[in-house]
């Protein structure tokens, strides 16, 4: 079988210009800019790295981004206090957890503080079992990526074998589901797979 190697960079730039005018309508309507919050505890390279990309990528398209940025010390009752607090915030209008949290914070615990209409990521439970069953819900972003690129290529994959090389809940769990939801059939694969090349 050979591969076909997707150009995403014009998919990316219509779907920036897309964003940028609903970010226009968004200010024109409520007077302020949509915004968005990310909590970071802790220093993780890679969450940092993702950090710095959605401040670049919210600027780009005119959104809010404000950082709140805490010590890995944090207690797991001062950040689940931080979340609360941005639920509460009527200028808030969407909630970036950045994984992973600290050992000594309960991860459940603090994305199901997250409203479901703030938590951007789908992270949570509730956003979780809507993707699982099918229900609305903010699908988390590798998952929706890949469903606009399968759009904007206009293949379908109904009726096809995926391999989901993956199973983390915000990568190969909902490109799993999203794939199920478009009729594939899915095989997920992870680091106790045995023989991964021959699948």
């Amino acid at each position: 079988m050979s591969a076909t190697i997707y150009d995403s960079k014009p998919l990316a730039a219509r779907m920036a210009e897309e964003l940028r005018a609903e970010a226009a309508q968004f200010r024109k309507r409520h007077h302020r800019p949509a915004r968005v919050a990310q909590l970071v505890a802790g220093h993780d390279a890679a969450a940092e790295v993702y950090s710095r990309q959605l401040v670049r990528s919210c600027r780009a398209i005119g959104l809010g981004c404000a950082t709140l940025a805490y010590p890995f010390e944090i207690e797991e009752e001062e950040l689940r206090a931080e979340v609360a607090a941005l639920n509460d915030d009527a200028n808030t209008d969407g909630v970036v957890l950045l994984l992973p949290l600290p050992a000594h914070i309960r991860q459940r615990i603090v994305t199901d503080d997250l409203r479901p209409e703030k938590d951007v990521d789908g992270l949570g439970s509730r956003n979780a079992g809507n993707l699982l069953l099918g229900f609305p819900s903010f699908i988390p972003s590798t998952a929706d990526a890949m469903l606009a690129v399968l759009r904007d290529a206009d293949l379908s994959v109904a009726g096809s074998n995926a391999v989901v090389v993956g199973r983390s809940n915000i990568g190969g769990k909902p490109v799993a589901l999203v794939l199920l939801r478009q009729d594939a059939t899915i095989t997920i694969c992870h680091s106790y797979t045995q023989d991964l090349a021959s699948i």
